[in-house]
């Protein structure tokens, strides 16, 4: 193969590597903003800073400090975090 063959093919794996990441945070902004109804119900405040504690801890087991530094992935969890936020103080029905 020829590096540009090469590229094209990493490029496309990317592309369905992308394509599986928006379909899973749209699941769970799904499942975020079912939990932001319970909350509403039940009087219980958006933040929960307990759970976004036990998330982080966890998350930073899972990374490696090579490719997937514990920097980054608090960084980009944080983003999540606060759309999680943003769609649990949504008023649906």
């Amino acid at each position: 193969m020829d590096s540009n063959k090469d590229i094209t093919e990493c490029r496309r794996k990317i592309d369905l590597i992308d394509n599986e990441l928006i379909r899973l945070l749209r699941e769970r902004l799904e499942a975020a903003r079912e939990i932001g109804r319970i909350k509403r119900k039940n009087n219980l405040p958006v933040v929960d800073p307990r759970r976004e504690s036990t998330l982080n801890a966890r998350l930073s087991s899972l990374t490696d400090n090579d490719l997937l530094t514990q920097v980054f992935v608090k960084r980009l969890w944080q983003q999540i975090i606060e759309e999680s936020y943003r769609v649990q103080t949504e008023e649906t029905t």
